[in-house]
């Protein structure tokens, strides 16, 4: 225990035995803003939704707001939106669509070689957006990824 009234002349204090050494930090691929190579100027946002989750679009304005900040954790693969107030969650796959949900049973994530993200129980699906509303969804990689199906961390 630090006491501040104790004087050490010179610096030469008695020093008591190191603790336990803690459990080791997580470990992530990487983390920022998520875009989409074929819309740089958007980036993976959510829409809160009703009921226990919410869409996960593209959307124009990188404000670096805390539900714009994804990390991916190499070690469980999660895809995860860490947000302190309560807002975020994962990515998540529910009834086939793409949204950010709790954390608890969340999807297992991949950021393949070639800049793709699949689930990692379905290597064949790759994360893709809808050109209409932005909102992510999972399509059929094909056999050569273009920027559609390449994603970045900035």
């Amino acid at each position: 225990m630090y006491d501040a009234n104790i004087k050490c002349p010179d610096l030469k204090c008695r020093v008591g035995p190191s603790g336990r050494r803690g459990p080791e930090g997580g470990t992530f691929t990487d983390k920022g803003l998520l875009i989409n190579l074929n819309k740089k100027d958007m980036v993976v946002d959510r829409y809160a939704g009703l009921g226990g989750y919410a869409n996960a679009y593209l959307t124009t304005g990188k404000n670096y707001k805390p539900q714009q900040i994804w990390t991916l954790h190499s070690s469980s693969g999660e895809m995860a939106n860490k947000l302190e107030n309560g807002y975020g969650g994962c990515l998540n796959i529910e009834n086939d669509k793409v949204v950010m949900d709790k954390c608890s049973n969340t999807t297992k994530w991949t950021f393949t070689t070639q800049g793709s993200i699949t689930p990692t129980k379905d290597s064949t699906q790759c994360l893709n957006y809808n050109d209409n509303d932005g909102k992510l969804k999972l399509s059929k990689c094909p056999k050569i990824i273009t920027n559609r199906y390449q994603w970045a961390f900035i």
